[in-house]
């Protein structure tokens, strides 16, 4: 399966220099002061998310009913399934980091608090990002990194830390039981991913909540909570083919480890998500040691 990246609409041919790291794709979009409107492709299976960083001066925003401005040293984070609107202030541009949506849904507990630009960012942490983009885009826009799908889960991993940096405050201290619930749930699930019978009943009743109530609690985007069950074991199966150097584990095992009955199923699922297959992962790793 192809990722289908955002398309840019509206917009008048924008020089564009692209990276492509795996699943993602880094692209700094020097487009003057035009109008740039973006929606997920259409044979997007699942459609995912844009960071965008303003680069030498301010960039105004629309998505839905939400619309601000992001400046240097910010970011703004937007859904693909939906059509944004940015519009540079300056002509410099910007920089679009696009993810798949499993990189992050299944990673953050309450990803739709960080849509838009709503609450203060921490701009060291941007900073951070921004510049390693940056170094990226530049060392590998004419050929691929080795290893790329590992080092796009390093990616996804800072770009969930810089989002977890954001200052919530009063905004969001109605909110605050909920993530916390949240947080513990995922803290359960990657405690138990070994255990081939978890189920969002198990989860629920070890959490002392209701079933009906689990699953309210993941409606806000479409990681259901089988489907985060899964990507979790998917991502745990990614770090320990990573981190087996000498290579002393077969792949099912790796795959009954993270509570896989089936090996051809793991495969399967396992090469659907990260565009490569597992044993490719494992010997992509012991090339490079």
């Amino acid at each position: 399966m192809t990722m289908a990246f955002p398309v840019l609409l509206d917009a008048v041919s924008p020089d564009a220099t692209r990276c492509d790291i795996g699943r993602l794709r880094i692209e700094r979009l020097r487009a003057g002061r035009e109008r740039i409107s973006v929606r997920a492709a259409p044979d997007a299976l699942s459609p995912g998310y844009d960071l965008v960083f303003p680069c030498g001066g301010p960039i105004h925003f629309r998505q839905g009913d939400r619309d601000g401005t992001a400046r240097p040293g910010e970011y703004v984070l937007f859904e693909c399934r939906r059509l944004y609107e940015i519009q540079p202030q300056g002509a410099d541009g910007l920089l679009r980091l696009s993810l798949p949506g499993a990189d992050l849904e299944s990673r953050y507990p309450s990803l739709e608090e960080c849509l838009t630009h709503r609450f203060d960012q921490n701009t060291q942490m941007a900073g951070l990002l921004y510049g390693v983009l940056e170094m990226l885009t530049a060392t590998f826009a004419d050929a691929p990194p080795p290893n790329p799908e590992a080092l796009a889960t390093e990616i996804a991993s800072l770009v969930v830390l810089v989002l977890g940096s954001e200052e919530r405050g009063d905004m969001a201290a109605g909110r605050s039981s909920r993530y916390r619930l949240k947080s513990r749930i995922i803290e359960f699930i990657d405690s138990n991913l070994d255990d081939i019978d978890l189920s969002p009943r198990k989860i629920a009743s070890a959490n002392r909540i209701s079933l009906s109530y689990l699953y309210n609690l993941f409606c806000d985007n479409d990681m259901t909570v089988s489907r985060l069950i899964q990507a979790r074991r998917l991502q745990k199966a990614y770090e320990i083919l990573l981190s087996d150097t000498r290579g002393a584990m077969l792949v099912s095992e790796v795959a009954y480890q993270v509570g896989f009955k089936n090996p051809s199923h793991f495969s399967r699922i396992f090469s659907q998500r990260y565009q490569v297959a597992p044993r490719y992962v494992r010997e992509q790793r012991l090339s490079s040691v």
